[in-house]
């Protein structure tokens, strides 16, 4: 099991696709950064409220918002007074970050994009299949695979947010502070469901060989176009109505949006539905590894 996370993670840091992917990361909190720097500048707001003195439109209210955030209505002088960040995100740390990196599925299509590539590849270059013709036990081979699955979401997690909350300190936001039990749970859980997220991509990979397989499911239930179709039917049938609660993708929506404690659902909920997923999926996974065109 040490020897396979040994080579697992030498070729992380190898890789090209690693540096891609924080790459990715670093770009998108920078710009990110950028453009909530400037919503909160004196600047944005001294343009807005000329935009609205020269309209002769008086105190109107603009309606804000977007998947993450939701949708919140401001006055011109709601803007005046406040900074247009904080309004949004809530203005607590697990809010800011959440409703960025975790609603909307960027950090959960990034971890299960990487996880999808890293081991597809393994099968493009024959690495897999050399392993096995050793008599390899595909249980001490799983084991090394989710504890790489785990570092993965750990790191990118990681450094996405420690990324986004240095560029907050940067801009001078005023993110209230979560009690640490609090942030600690919230962390854990949000790693917890990224983790249980890549054992899916993983199985699928490990059951098709197939990168492009693995892609799609990334794109398809990291980016919450499963979740959204699934809530869209949930909603025509009432009696359906708690089952998007029952997904991962809900729990992570739960977390994204929390701005105290984990959301609408509490901390023993999402532990349950992800241990639920991740058992399921680990079974699934280590069956499909005794597939013998490995």
């Amino acid at each position: 099991m040490f020897n396979f996370l040994r080579m697992d993670f030498y070729r992380m840091v190898h890789s090209k696709t690693t540096w891609i992917f924080v790459g990715i990361i670093a770009i998108s909190c920078i710009f990110i950064t950028g453009v909530m720097g400037y919503l909160s500048s004196d600047a944005f707001k001294e343009l807005y409220l000329a935009a609205q003195a020269g309209a002769g439109n008086g105190d109107l209210s603009v309606i804000m918002g977007s998947p993450s955030f939701g949708v919140t209505a401001i006055t011109s002088s709601d803007l005046a007074d406040a900074n247009l960040v904080m309004m949004m995100t809530g203005g607590t740390i697990p809010a800011f970050l959440g409703g960025i990196f975790i609603n909307g599925g960027a950090l959960s299509t990034l971890v299960m994009l990487y996880v999808a590539l890293f081991f597809a590849s393994e099968f493009d270059s024959g690495f897999t299949k050399n392993i096995f013709t050793t008599r390899t036990n595909r249980v001490a081979f799983f084991a090394s695979k989710a504890v790489f699955m785990l570092a993965v979401a750990v790191g990118f997690s990681a450094f996405a947010f420690g990324l986004l909350y240095l560029g907050s300190l940067v801009i001078g936001l005023d993110l209230q502070g979560a009690p640490l039990g609090d942030f600690a749970l919230w962390c854990a859980l949000v790693v917890l469901v990224l983790f249980t997220l890549a054992m899916i991509v993983a199985f699928v990979t490990w059951l098709i060989r197939n990168k492009v397989a693995g892609i799609l499911v990334a794109v398809f239930v990291g980016a919450n176009v499963v979740y959204q179709l699934v809530t869209l039917i949930c909603q025509l049938i009432p009696v359906l109505n708690e089952v998007p609660n029952y997904l991962l993708s809900g729990c992570l929506a739960s977390l994204g949006s929390a701005t105290e404690g984990t959301g609408n659902l509490d901390a023993l909920h999402i532990l349950g539905v992800a241990v639920v997923f991740l058992v399921v999926f680990s079974i699934g996974s280590i069956v499909s590894l005794k597939k013998k065109d490995i």
